[in-house]
């Protein structure tokens, strides 16, 4: 795209011109110790695409949450419909994307210290008092290896270290911006028994209002009204008349360092989070025929608009109100040295929460599509592995065990505004039909279904909304079915269970030349079992059958029988790498990803939704160099990768429900790093994403070939430049101002991207982000034991959308915008 080169030329033009000015450097580049390999390594000596960033790099970057990781990694995109708490991730395009089925893993494993978390709503609550964050892209079949088809993003928290009995050290910051919007981070630690025993306390809290402006009327038109033109007088229930989007949400954090004797080291982690925010509500835009007033509306005849809701930072919805979710963490690590080559290891973590998301998906203050998502959980893992260190080979064994379990509860309400026209005469309608087209569609359909009457409980189970439809009444299968408004309870429990055995040797050949064999083994085993699922009738609240599994007379503790599953794969990586120099490595290698199957886990209409999804799997073939140049004063890391993916598990949302179905494809891409000194007083970086994605032809998901679709959540083009420069000496201290340009390229939303959409009108649907970017700035005072920040991100108040839910069933878009231009004040004292 044109304005992709532009960008790019800029970009490459300011590096180059900048380098230029390059004078003799008084500092170093940091190196960043990882353990991508479980071990302790530079980042440069990785033979894998790993970008790491410690506590400081992440404090002047402005990465206070996952979300602001966008851009700051090659190819990475994350996305926070349902709260900052919960992240989806996007890796090199595969993402878990806009999935919702609480059950569906991440194809990006998420580890705290090494331990593998499960649960998608509790990874946003780990971000303070960190370490570093490594990022590590590509399938790790091997030393991770549980559900990383698409890489890894692993957190290291901050461990107490080892002093004199009673001193303590820590820190304190606080932070106030616009929205009204604060937090306040303090962590310190002590060493209890002299070389023995050291604790570390760690708390957060974050408060603030929604940046999307909650504009939900008290009353608004029913279908009956809205077709007779009179007033409206329907009662609107809201949940909430706060504004959307708020941050509600602390943790606490304890960590205790033992060393029992010179070779053992034990450290116990407890953490307890908690969020409670106001959900970003849905920015609508509906495509259907126009209404009255002559603009889009939905195929209920409904708009934004016509609520007062005509700005991109206003809403009416009516059924979102307060996202929650909390979860306890308890992590034990052993490091055992056996001998001076020789360390036993082992990870222990147990993890349980909950979580609620009323969620309006319809935008509107119409109850069209309400969905209250709850659940709990709990998992338990256990890895425990030798490794070896010898002169010129490194070996590690190891084996794996997992179980986690997951409660679900659904509560759904569809097609709400049909509610109101149970009832109503075939005649009514008739009478109407000669001014509104849509009353005589109406007339029509009950006519031909042979009723006097619009019925009060007639659920579209088994025929969805037509893909084009012309408007109210219309729908797929019988022509004549009318859907009424219906409720929808259903509830089911996940159990699996995973175990593995892995091993992974590296041995230097020459001096220069090494090479590593990585091979694991997994098992996994899953059951469903306390399926049920009973339809209600809208306008009564009585239930009126079951529909899991089907039952003419609604029985609330019939469930179906017990479902069972299973997958085993062997994944692993060859590399090769080679040291031109003590600066600059190349390497090659072939690694397998491998992500477990599960079940369909919105299934609430049929037992025909009840579905499971087989496992997927990547081959990824990567070569790469990684160096430091002109005396260390430049580090420049390069990637280029190739992905076969075979039966990705992809969300498709059909009329009022969704599923999980498998699709295969191909991807591709080029990823560059590069920091430089520019002068003793400059830093300046750059890191660039260029990436291709396609769906292979022949890919047939509900009569729709994905042949030559990309990946959902996967940019062309992504680019960030950062940059830190000091501006001056003032007093004891250093003003110094960083920045952070992140540029991403056009995103679809969706696997259909626009094959559905394109084909509803007759107005244009917007499941995709066209390309956008984003300025942050912070200016900084830092003296020896505290700094005073000045900040804002966007700076320029850039309007974008970070996620889109397909609701064309509705002639309608389900939007979810990102932040505004946020500003503020920040301190931190250091003790």
């Amino acid at each position: 795209m044109k304005k992709n080169k532009q960008f790019m030329h800029t970009v490459a033009a300011m590096s180059g011109g900048l380098l230029a000015l390059s004078a003799q450097a008084n500092f170093e580049l940091e190196e960043v110790i990882v353990t991508a390999t479980k071990r302790a390594e530079s980042q440069q000596d990785v033979p894998l695409a790993v970008t790491a960033f410690d506590s400081s790099a992440m404090e002047r970057r402005g990465i206070t949450e996952t979300s602001e990781m966008t851009g700051m990694v090659p190819s990475l995109v994350v996305s926070s419909p349902f709260g900052r708490t919960q992240p989806n991730f996007a890796l090199r395009g595969v993402s878990v994307a806009n999935e919702f089925n609480p059950n569906a893993a991440s194809p990006i494993g998420f580890y705290v210290n090494e331990d593998y978390k499960q649960f998608r709503p509790t990874h946003g609550m780990q971000l303070f008092d960190l370490e570093r964050v490594e990022v590590i892209r590509g399938p790790q079949g091997t030393l991770f290896g549980r559900n990383t088809t698409g890489g890894a993003i692993s957190v290291h928290t901050v461990k107490p270290q080892l002093g004199e009995v009673g001193e303590f050290s820590g820190y304190v910051k606080g932070k106030y911006g616009n929205y009204n919007r604060w937090s306040v981070e303090a962590a310190t630690e002590t060493t209890l028994i002299q070389d023995k025993l050291a604790v570390r306390l760690a708390v957060t809290e974050n408060q603030g209002d929604g940046y999307i402006e909650n504009k939900t009327p008290k009353t608004i038109q029913s279908i009956p009204e809205l077709l007779l033109g009179a007033p409206g007088t329907k009662q609107v229930d809201a949940l909430t008349s706060e504004d959307f989007a708020s941050v509600d949400d602390r943790a606490f954090r304890a960590t205790a360092v033992w060393t029992p004797t010179d070779t053992v080291e034990v450290t116990f982690v407890v953490t307890h989070g908690e969020a409670n925010p106001i959900g970003a509500a849905s920015i609508t835009n509906e495509f259907g025929p126009v209404n009255a007033t002559g603009e889009y509306a939905n195929i209920f005849g409904y708009n934004r608009e016509m609520f007062g809701a005509t700005d991109e930072d206003e809403a009416v919805a009516d059924q979102t109100g307060h996202y929650s979710s909390s979860a306890d963490d308890y992590g034990l690590t052993v490091n055992w040295d056996l001998s001076d080559n020789l360390t036993l290891t082992s990870i222990t973590g147990y993890q349980e929460g909950d979580m609620g998301v009323p969620r309006d998906c319809d935008g509107l203050p119409i109850k069209a599509c309400f969905v209250d998502f709850n659940s709990e959980f709990d998992q338990f893992n256990q890895d425990i592995r030798l490794s070896w260190d010898f002169d010129r080979t490194r070996i590690i064994v190891g084996a794996y065990y997992g179980e986690d379990e997951v409660k679900t509860l659904n509560d759904e309400t569809f097609f709400g505004p049909q509610a109101d026209l149970a009832g109503i005469s075939t005649a009514t309608f008739a009478a109407l039909g000669a001014s509104n087209p849509l009353a005589q569609q109406l007339a029509d359909a009950l006519t031909d279904a042979g009723l006097s009457a619009y019925p009060s409980f007639n659920p579209p189970v088994d025929s969805y909304i037509a893909p084009a439809p012309l408007g109210l009444g219309a729908f797929v299968g019988n022509p004549a079915l009318l859907a009424s408004g219906f409720r929808a309870v259903s509830q089911f429990t996940q159990s699996r269970e995973s175990k593995a055995i892995y091993f992974e040797g590296s041995h230097d050949v020459t001096e220069s030349l090494t090479l590593t064999l990585g091979l694991r083994y997994t098992e996994d085993d899953f059951e469903l079992s306390g399926l049920r699922s009973t339809f209600y009738d809208l306008t009564t609240g009585l239930a009126q059958y079951n529909a899991i599994p089907l039952n003419a007379s609604p029985d609330q503790n019939q469930t179906l029988a017990p479902l069972t599953g299973a997958s085993d794969e062997y994944t692993g990586r060859f590399i090769v790498d080679y040291k031109a120099t003590d600066s600059i490595m190349a390497f090659a290698s072939y690694s397998r990803g491998y992500r477990a199957g599960t079940f369909n886990g919105k299934a609430s209409q049929s037992v025909s939704q009840v579905t499971f999804v087989e496992p997927e799997f990547v081959d990824n073939y990567e070569i790469g160099v990684k160096s430091r140049l002109f005396d260390d004063r430049i580090q420049l890391n390069a990637t280029l990768f190739l992905a076969e993916y075979e039966d990705q598990q992809v969300q498709e949302v059909v009329g009022a429900t969704s599923f999980l179905r498998n699709a295969s494809g191909v991807m591709q891409g080029l990823e560059v790093e590069m920091e430089a000194i520019v002068t003793d007083t400059f830093l300046l970086g750059v890191n660039l994403g260029l990436l291709d994605t396609e769906y292979d032809d022949g890919v047939i998901v509900n009569g729709l070939d994905l042949g030559g679709n990309e990946f959902p959540f996967a940019p062309s083009t992504t680019v960030s430049v950062f940059s830190n420069w000091e501006i001056m000496e003032l007093g004891d201290g250093t003003l110094e101002l960083s920045s952070v340009v992140r540029y991403q390229d056009d995103i679809w939303f969706d696997p259909f991207n626009d094959q559905k959409t394109s084909q509803n009108g007759p107005g244009k649907s917007s499941q995709m982000q066209e390309a956008y970017t984003l300025v942050d700035l912070r200016l900084s005072y830092m003296a020896t034991d505290f700094e005073v920040s000045f900040w804002s991100k966007n700076v320029t108040d850039k309007t974008y959308y970070v996620s889109g839910f397909d609701t064309s069933s509705f002639l309608s878009d389900d939007l979810i915008r990102g932040e505004p231009r946020t500003f503020g004040v920040e301190a931190k004292y250091h003790f």
